[in-house]
């Protein structure tokens, strides 16, 4: 799922070093509605709600806002100093 990733690091504030599947372990919520289902049905209700959320931010935002938000969110970190950084970098000098 193209940008899944970049928007749980954005939404989490962290974790840009997993991948989806870390990400959302980690961010799945129970909901106590689903009190009597087991465990694994359980984590699946609550990805599935993961997954919900962010096709419906992706249909009302686009794609490319989910990677906007992610590139700006990359260059608020320190450690980070790819190629973005570079960029805004030699912008900032020709100004």
């Amino acid at each position: 799922m193209i940008g899944l990733r970049e928007w749980l690091v954005v939404r989490a504030n962290d974790g840009d070093n997993l991948n989806w599947v870390g990400q959302s372990r980690r961010l799945l919520q129970r909901n106590p509605a689903d009190a009597e289902l087991s465990d694994e049905e359980q984590a699946i209700r609550a990805l599935g709600r993961l997954f919900a959320e962010f096709f419906e931010y992706r249909r009302a935002n686009g794609l490319t806002k989910v990677f906007d938000e992610y590139g700006r969110w990359l260059l608020r970190t320190k450690w980070y100093d790819g190629p973005l950084r570079r960029r805004v970098v030699k912008a900032r000098r020709r100004k």
